[in-house]
């Protein structure tokens, strides 16, 4: 699969997904995360999980990180422009922080497609965060300073970045889905998301819950006064097609 990457970028076989997150005070979606899915001839729809994490030890990633948020602020600004007012967030990699054609690549699509930067997050996992921190903290100030928010993904999964947590110009705390699919049945995972979501409104930053798969886990998550839900028990992941429909019957989630 790897292999076939750079011809499949070339011949357009990549998707961009949508799954709403859900902000609790107003109970309505105001982001979209972008998640790719690679439609192969062969093999119909790819999961990422086939093909990223072996992407992400070469420069393949690079490729897929621009296609990806190309295409993400691509489709923002058509969003905008029906007068649909939504944000999205996109993934990046350790491999893509640090790096002057990153920096430079976001300001100049921002630019392109007449996007304010405070439309599009960018979530960097907390295990990038164990890999050239500098680097990281340098690329992700150069995001603020455009007004994009940044976003910690899987907070949880690791351990070095309460080290960093306090200096990195982050704005939410993504807190990783193990513990909400498990919180029900294992009592440290629901001290584990209370005390996560009162470390981050310490230090000023907000909280989203992934995973969240049931009723019971999205009132907890609303209970431990997190800022926000993502899971399927909001929406699973969609083309951009179905999006505004989606939108525009989505119940509140107040």
């Amino acid at each position: 699969l790897l292999s076939e990457i750079p011809a499949a970028l070339e011949a357009g076989q990549f998707e961009l997904f949508y799954q709403p997150l859900i902000d609790f005070k107003s109970g309505r979606c105001n982001r979209l995360e972008a998640l790719i899915r690679w439609r192969h001839p062969a093999h119909g729809y790819v999961a990422p999980h086939r093909f990223i994490p072996g992407a992400e030890t070469t420069s393949l990633i690079n490729d897929l990180t621009a296609w990806t948020t190309h295409a993400a602020i691509k489709q923002l600004s058509e969003w905008h422009a029906v007068g649909l007012d939504i944000g999205v967030s996109v993934n990046l990699s350790s491999r893509d922080l640090g790096k002057r054609d990153f920096d430079a690549m976001i300001p100049d699509l921002l630019n392109y497609y007449g996007v304010d930067g405070t439309a599009i997050d960018f979530e960097v996992t907390e295990s990038a965060l164990m890999h050239a921190p500098e680097n990281v903290l340098s690329s992700l100030e150069a995001l603020r300073r455009l007004g994009s928010p940044v976003s910690i993904d899987d907070f949880g999964q690791a351990y070095s970045s309460l080290t960093y947590l306090a200096r990195l110009p982050a704005t939410t705390l993504k807190i990783d889905q193990s513990f909400a699919l498990n919180m029900q049945s294992a009592p440290k995972n629901e001290a584990i998301i209370r005390a996560a979501v009162a470390l981050a409104h310490d230090l000023g930053l907000e909280t989203i819950v992934e995973g969240v798969e049931t009723e019971a886990q999205f009132a907890m998550a609303k209970r431990y006064s997190s800022d926000g839900a993502q899971g399927y028990f909001i929406a699973a992941p969609m083309p951009a097609a179905d999006v505004p429909s989606w939108l525009s019957a989505s119940p509140l989630y107040a």
